[in-house]
């Protein structure tokens, strides 16, 4: 495996805090400019956990409880790809590369701790900002789409709520 995807000792993936933080702080960077009040840092009092599968923990202690094989966790939750490049129709020589990827019916989920309330339409338009993850999101893969929740309540806003915090420009 050239690429590999990020996972623990029992071969579930997850997604890394980082990982997260540097898609969120990438999307913010997008839409910063629209924002009407340019002058605060969304990030500043922020915290944001790893993002794991549901019921994680449980499934962690049933695979070490039997036993299962790192490889087969994986297998279950991922795929291996190939590609190479052509040149003039061609394959080029050496250039076979085998990455994995995370399967699309996979949901992750983590907290984010947000210091201050009213920063809540800012984080939600950069979360809906956020289209793809991942080792070659420019070329179309990695989709995804975040969603915010308070406890079990989704938070959503409609549009006549997101434009109070965003210029539009005609």
């Amino acid at each position: 495996i050239d690429t590999d995807v990020i996972f623990d000792d029992v071969g579930i993936p997850y997604i890394p805090a980082k990982r997260v933080k540097g898609l969120l702080t990438d999307s913010f960077a997008q839409l910063k400019e629209k924002f009407k009040n340019k002058n605060f840092d969304l990030f500043s009092d922020f915290h944001i956990s790893n993002f794991y599968i549901d019921d994680y923990e449980n499934n962690k202690k049933y695979l070490k409880e039997n036993k299962i094989p790192q490889s087969s966790v994986l297998d279950y939750f991922t795929n291996i790809r190939r590609q190479t490049t052509i040149e003039n129709g061609v394959a080029k020589e050496h250039s076979l590369r085998t990455f994995r990827v995370i399967n699309s019916e996979n949901e992750f989920s983590g907290d984010v701790d947000i210091d201050k309330d009213e920063y809540l339409k800012y984080f939600y338009m950069v979360c809906k900002n956020v289209k793809r993850m991942g080792t070659k999101r420019n070329r179309g893969l990695g989709n995804v789409e975040l969603l915010l929740f308070n406890g079990s309540k989704k938070i959503e806003y409609d549009i006549n709520q997101i434009t109070e915090v965003l210029e539009w420009v005609n």
